[in-house]
């Protein structure tokens, strides 16, 4: 169950899903409201030098900004709750200025690395630069309304030009490592294996799906009621497949009869967080913004026809994740032997809230 929406590209983070259930980054979403503009006489505004390259406050929001949004859901919806939610030990806010910080570093250094190394933009890289530029100006309503955003947030014309030539560098280091070290079909073999799965659900919403607004109460618990009947059908051996047919309100389920088959990042934490509970064959039902999921896990090799099917189907965003992967180990040896150093200011970046 998808649903496609815009992706600011993060570094590697490059990719375009469809699915109700997919985590969403909007472009040209306004700022977090609690995220602090350290400002003064005499205060510095550079929160990380990469080299000779400064990554501002402001730059750095914008980057946060798609961050939270990813990482944004029913236990993350106010200011309030970013500072209060851990993760894995560390408060929500603090996560997210972590991941923050990492992709404006990488995107910053994809050209620093990419031009101590040699490697040259061909002109056909140029074009795409100019034209994945010319997508973005027009993703904020054309090239006024992107001159406003850029001034309204305190940034500049030539941060979106760095912010799309990192993308030609990322593809360049990309294929290198590629070239060098190919992946294999044994790595995509196990990969899959290993971090894919797979799942059926049953939707009752509790939000209208074209608005995203919720429901009223009643009408919430109503959707409460029927999807805990509904449960308690699946738990007693009702055929699940009949079931889904019958009463999920998900558009994707008719058109994905053999279930969805995902990765980490690519479903609402609640329904991978579902399905991670249980084994194949479990039922269980959860609760995420969009309603109740009565779901049911499904082995990936069920049969070998169908797990030749779902490899296929996914075998490029497993060699692109592993890719992604190699290509972040690598960086982090490039900066240290070509000498690119990495330098945090603690003080701007600690006020950042």
């Amino acid at each position: 169950m998808k649903k496609c929406e815009k992706v600011v590209n993060v570094g590697m983070d490059n990719a375009v899903m469809e699915g109700i259930l997919m985590k969403r980054i909007k472009i040209g979403a306004a700022l977090a409201a609690a995220v602090i503009l350290l400002s003064g006489c005499g205060k510095s505004d550079t929160v990380v030098k990469v080299g000779g390259q400064k990554v501002t406050v402001p730059e750095f929001r914008f980057y946060m900004d798609s961050v939270k949004s990813q990482m944004a859901g029913t236990e993350l919806s106010t200011d309030e709750d970013w500072q209060t939610t851990e993760i894995e030990g560390r408060k929500a806010i603090d996560a997210a200025k972590e991941r923050t910080l990492e992709i404006a570093v990488a995107n910053v250094s994809y050209i620093a690395v990419g031009k101590k190394l040699g490697i040259k933009l061909t002109d056909a890289d140029k074009k795409n630069i100019e034209s994945y530029k010319k997508r973005l100006v027009a993703s904020y309503g054309g090239e006024q309304k992107y001159k406003q955003y850029l001034k309204e947030n305190e940034l500049t014309d030539k941060f979106f030009d760095m912010f799309c030539e990192s993308t030609a560098y990322s593809s360049k280091l990309t294929d290198k490592i590629k070239a060098d070290e190919p992946v294999t079909d044994a790595e995509t073999d196990e990969y899959f294996r290993n971090k894919f799965r797979r799942a059926k659900h049953v939707l009752i919403l509790t939000q209208d799906i074209n608005t995203n607004q919720p429901y009223p109460e009643n009408q919430q618990e109503e959707a409460r009621i029927k999807a805990d009947g509904i449960y308690q059908r699946a738990l007693a051996g009702e055929n699940f497949e009949a079931l889904v047919s019958e009463y999920s309100e998900d558009p994707g389920s008719a058109s994905n009869p053999n279930g969805y088959v995902f990765t980490d990042g690519m479903m609402v934490d609640e329904f991978t967080d579902g399905v991670d509970s249980v084994q194949p064959g479990g039922i269980t039902m959860v609760k995420s913004s969009f309603g109740y999921h009565i779901i049911k896990r499904y082995a990936l090799d069920e049969t070998p026809e169908l797990y030749a099917e779902f490899l296929k189907d996914n075998e490029q965003t497993i060699i692109n994740s592993l890719l992604s992967e190699r290509l972040t180990k690598q960086m982090e040896l490039w900066k240290t032997e070509l000498g690119i150093e990495v330098k945090k200011n603690e003080e701007v970046y600690n006020g950042i809230l």
